[in-house]
């Protein structure tokens, strides 16, 4: 047990995602603690391909919420927020 926790001690516990990308409508996440990637993609809801748009939530394979946006994703970390509260995650990236 002593062992156990000395290389817990050692080594940390690191309990956000390592990598992460977000363009236009598409944002993802990916080498998460728990082994399982998300993303996101949008559509427009009209013909003309303007706002407001459906968002659709990915997590390991099986889709989830939907949730709509008034604008694409800039970066991962900026619209990191706005994700975990449309598809009701709790995900976190490194600095």
């Amino acid at each position: 047990m002593t062992i156990l926790i000395a290389i817990v001690a050692v080594t940390g516990c690191d309990d956000t995602c390592k990598d992460s990308s977000a363009a236009g409508l598409y944002w993802s996440v990916s080498q998460c603690p728990d082994k399982v990637d998300r993303k996101v993609e949008c559509v427009s809801k009209s013909a003309d391909g303007k706002p407001p748009f459906e968002c659709t939530c990915t997590e390991g394979g099986n889709v989830g919420k939907k949730f709509e946006r008034t604008e694409g994703f800039m970066s991962a970390k900026s619209t990191l927020d706005a994700v975990n509260r449309g598809c009701g995650w709790s995900v976190k990236l490194k600095d």
